[in-house]
């Protein structure tokens, strides 16, 4: 190793050694040139003075030889001074071409191959990192589906039962309305010994479909197969207690609704027979009319008139009385159609809340347990990221002069932009797509992801 380490010194001592005698000459040699210089930046001078008022032939003349000795002049210097600094330009690549060996950035040399090793590794690991990343997205995104599934199943199958326990009541509540004095005996004797019973039939109606993105139809189908065994023992629950408790508010009316039956029947009793009284008392009055002689007949006329005007009156009370009792009794029937409907409505509303809230609960825990996941991947070592772009056809770097000269080109002067080299605006390309992310979409272009571990002294 020694002997190594000393060999460019024994060289380089050589190399200055054989230098020396031309190193001494570089004085005089820099003097003669310095003066050779002055000389001919006088006589230049001299020509430009003389030329103020434009140039003769002969002034041309002298313009022409002074430069052509000018252009002999540079190359004699030149010659003398190229063996100095030919030797500078060699002693200088001495020490270069070592710290080449030592130079990160050139990719031959042993820490150049070190640092892609470490690149490598920091983008295997970033590769590694983003596949665990996109799978557990993945699993998180199927996770949340699923539990959106479940979720739109016991809303959809609630909307569904909610829907027909309405109906259901609905039945009951006209079976009540239409009850009829006629059999009402054994019509509320019926009432009270009626038990609801749920039948699984009920839910044969009920359908759920719902078009996947992440999991499987088999997956939805086994979802909707879990929960409704569960749905339909609440719903069996539910419609026993709901009809029974509708049953029990309906049986306490049955002595109440006897008595409108029998006040509706009385009242139409009444009529009828107020009307057929009217009616026989008309016909009596007017036979009695026809026998009188004209005098009589005046004043019975008159009578006849005055009685069925009290006859059309009391008849016109009891038709308004029965009207009366039949617009309560639609009222009544449409408040009651009314509050089943409005107690559907918000047991619907509360059941949807509560659903979407449950959603949004286990949703969130299944994005903590993603990060949870996430968080326990492995340490990544430091890296600066970013994107090389390959240019696969020269029609892409037309596409990349053309984004280039919109951003950057049109706003630099003209000389500027001259020389702008098509690599330099490949470079910015580069440079957007890490730090905005935006891409040129084109299929002539290709980005690669590239890493370079960063080198940091350990404190």
């Amino acid at each position: 190793m020694q002997q190594v380490a000393e060999q460019p010194k024994n060289e380089l001592e050589l190399f200055i050694n054989n230098s020396i005698p031309l190193l001494k000459a570089a004085p005089e040699i820099l003097v003669e040139n310095e003066k050779t210089k002055t000389k001919a930046l006088i006589v230049g001078n001299n020509i430009i003075e003389a030329s103020k008022n434009g140039l003769t032939p002969e002034l041309d003349e002298r313009a022409m030889k002074y430069l052509a000795n000018i252009e002999t002049a540079k190359n004699k210097m030149k010659d003398q001074r190229s063996p100095i600094t030919q030797i500078m330009d060699s002693l200088k690549k001495m020490y270069t071409t070592i710290e080449a060996e030592l130079d990160i950035k050139n990719a031959d040399s042993i820490p150049g191959k070190v640092q892609s090793i470490r690149n490598s590794y920091a983008k295997k690991v970033a590769q590694e990192r983003e596949e665990k990343r996109l799978q557990e997205e993945l699993n998180a995104n199927k996770k949340q589906e699923e539990i959106k599934v479940a979720s739109e199943v016991i809303i959809g199958f609630g909307k569904f039962f909610n829907e027909f326990l309405l109906n259901r009541k609905s039945l009951l509540n006209k079976k009540f309305n239409n009850l009829t004095l006629d059999g009402f005996k054994e019509k509320d004797a019926e009432f009270r010994q009626w038990q609801p019973e749920f039948k699984t039939e009920y839910v044969n109606g009920y359908e759920h479909n719902y078009r996947p993105i992440y999991i499987s139809i088999e997956r939805v189908k086994e979802i909707v197969s879990s929960n409704l065994p569960g749905l339909i023992e609440k719903a069996s629950k539910e419609y026993v207690s709901e009809m029974l408790l509708l049953k029990n508010e309906l049986v306490d009316k049955l002595e109440s609704k006897h008595q409108e039956l029998q006040e509706e029947h009385r009242l139409m009793i009444q009529r009828q027979e107020a009307e057929q009284k009217a009616k026989e008392e008309e016909a009596k009055r007017q036979a009695d009319i026809e026998k009188a002689n004209a005098e009589e007949k005046k004043r019975l006329e008159e009578e006849a008139r005055i009685k069925k005007e009290e006859e059309d009156k009391r008849l016109a009370d009891l038709k308004a009385e029965q009207e009366k009792l039949a617009a309560e009794k639609a009222r009544r029937e449409k408040e009651e159609e009314e509050r089943l409907a409005k107690e559907a409505d918000e047991a619907q509303k509360k059941a949807e809340l509560d659903a979407q809230l449950k959603m949004q609960g286990d949703q969130t825990m299944v994005m903590f347990e993603k990060e949870a996941a996430l968080a326990e991947t492995s340490e990544m070592p430091e890296a600066r990221q970013g994107y090389e772009i390959e240019v696969l056809h020269p029609v892409g770097f037309t596409q990349i002069f053309a984004i280039w000269f919109e951003r950057v080109g049109k706003d630099l002067p003209v000389d500027k932009l001259g020389n702008t080299k098509l690599d330099q605006m490949k470079a910015w390309a580069e440079k957007e797509a890490h730090k905005t992310g935006e891409k040129i979409n084109s299929k002539f272009l290709k980005y690669e992801e590239t890493f370079k571990a960063v080198n940091r002294k350990k404190v």
